[in-house]
């Protein structure tokens, strides 16, 4: 393993479950939820032995992907007299 890349594995800041439901501002059950039913809309987790983990920056990354774009302006209605 490279420096750098021993580096960057020293870097990842790896979260618990309550952690990660907490960055996500979700409790805690709806996390392990999703993660035991494999739901594809939540971010993916590692194990590490029997531990659950989730990384940081993917779960950053993971919510950026899913912000909705500004709703478009929309013209004021006039109202009839």
């Amino acid at each position: 393993m490279s420096s750098d890349t021993a580096t960057a594995i020293h870097d990842e800041v790896l979260l618990t479950e309550p952690e990660a439901a907490r960055l996500l501002r979700i409790a805690p059950t709806s996390l392990k939820t999703a993660r035991c039913r494999e739901a594809p809309n939540f971010p993916p987790c590692l194990r590490v032995g029997r531990l659950v983990r989730y990384r940081r920056e993917t779960i950053l990354r993971w919510l950026q992907e899913r912000e909705s774009a500004p709703p478009q302006q929309r013209p004021a209605k006039r109202r009839g007299r």
